[in-house]
């Protein structure tokens, strides 16, 4: 690909590309599906690839500038590898391979594209596995929920090494269409900031790489739910006051010496510090209001929940959830007048970063749970809206986990009753 094209994939704003995206796919013979949130166009070649077309910048980029090897590129508006670059790789991959592929639109504001594209009813046909490419750096892959030992192998075949992420399109797209798949790195580096850069070399070597193990001739890879076993053998990990960790996947992150919160309280919010999505939609408001379990309401004394309701921080464009506001903002959290003490004493919380919520066999998706001492499971610190049916799950070895495991593996997370929800053991 030239310097030119290269250039206008980063100038683009996520509609013109889309449209440009549309003739290039059209014009080369392809047939697409172009609907509100993505395209799509569906290949001879069994594999799915994944990019997104939004960036999280305001403005795209007037001038693109250059390292002195020419290696290097980023703007001072900001490049938006994430993810034009995965752009730019799928459509080299195309060149050679006909593959089926889906670019997604608002990624960055909460994988509404991918949301839309799993809700269309589009048979995928016979796929082997995705491939996404919207990953930093220049050699990583990563899972999810879904995993194949199989389909890990044949990937490591192509030297690419395993990293830990938390969220991407794929989340949404493997488990709907029950298809293994992976998120490659695209040669872009410190994502979601204006002195973003990418490296124009690993870029194309991953290309190169990327290519060759796309082209490897593969059996379907099954889509692998998550396996679950009563045995519980979990490292302990070490937090700050709250669940903050000291020593985590998440070690070394810009957040890693924040002062975390201490306490429970709901938290309101305004328009200039998060984005209200409703459904896939995004929702003006004035003041927004959110209690310890991660709710959203209209009101301040928590009485009119926003339903199917989530946030995206306008500073770094992550979901949020209870404890990350309550980190960002912690002279807006306030307390509620009265709540009745329920009688039970020292609950644990639990968060998603520690286990899966199994209700009645689904998945369910949370910020933060609470335990009893009778392995009741709670979504308020309040111990009154009770998960009926509900199991933990451990992420690092998917056993279950109850009342004494957390105790165990977590014991700052003990909470007293109070009139004014929970506090700190």
């Amino acid at each position: 690909m030239n310097k030119k094209t290269i250039e206008n994939i980063f100038k683009a704003t996520q509609t013109e590309l889309k449209s440009a995206l549309e003739t290039y796919l059209t014009g080369g013979g392809r047939e697409i599906l172009s609907q509100d949130g993505f395209l799509y166009s569906k290949g001879t070649h069994p594999v799915l690839l994944v990019a997104h077309m939004d960036t999280v910048h305001k403005e795209s980029p007037k001038t693109i500038l250059y390292s002195k090897d020419g290696n290097t590129i980023m703007s001072l508006e900001g490049i938006g590898g994430d993810d034009r670059c995965g752009i730019i790789m799928i459509l080299e991959i195309l060149q050679k391979y006909d593959c089926s592929v889906v670019f997604l639109e608002d990624e960055e504001i909460g994988c509404v594209g991918a949301r839309k594209f799993c809700k269309s009813g589009i048979e995928l046909g016979d796929i082997n596995y995705a491939v996404e490419f919207d990953r930093k750096g220049g050699n990583d892959y990563v899972f999810y929920k879904d995993y194949n030992k199989d389909f890990e192998n044949h990937i490591k075949k192509f030297g690419f090494v395993k990293a830990t992420g938390t969220c991407s399109d794929i989340s949404h797209i493997a488990p709907t269409f029950k298809i293994e798949a992976v998120n490659i790195s695209c040669g872009y580096y410190c994502p979601h900031c204006w002195y973003e850069y990418v490296k124009l070399d690993e870029m194309y070597d991953i290309i190169e790489r990327a290519t060759k193990m796309i082209g490897a001739k593969t059996e379907k890879f099954d889509y692998a739910e998550p396996q679950y076993s009563k045995s519980v053998v979990t490292p302990k990990i070490t937090y700050f006051d709250d669940n903050y960790y000291q020593t985590s996947f998440y070690d070394k992150t810009w957040y890693h010496d924040s002062v975390p919160p201490k306490k429970e309280d709901p938290i309101w919010l305004a328009p200039d510090q998060v984005i209200l999505i409703v459904g896939m939609e995004q929702v003006k408001f004035d003041k927004i209001y959110m209690d310890s379990s991660g709710k959203i309401y209209k009101d301040k004394e928590l009485k009119n929940e926003i339903k199917n309701g989530y946030l995206i921080g306008t500073k770094y464009h992550y979901t949020q959830s209870y404890w990350s506001v309550t980190r960002d903002y912690p002279k807006q959290t306030y307390k509620l007048e009265s709540k009745d003490d329920c009688g039970k004493k020292n609950p644990y919380y639990v968060d998603y970063s520690q286990a899966l919520l199994w209700v009645d066999g689904e998945e369910k998706e949370f910020d933060r749970v609470f335990i009893d001492s009778s392995n009741t499971i709670y979504k308020d610190i309040w111990l009154k809206q009770k998960y009926e049916g509900a199991k933990l799950v451990s992420i690092i070895d998917g056993g279950f986990l109850d009342y004494n495991d957390i105790a165990e593996f977590y014991p700052e997370q003990t909470y007293i009753l109070t009139n004014n929800g929970g506090k700190k053991k």
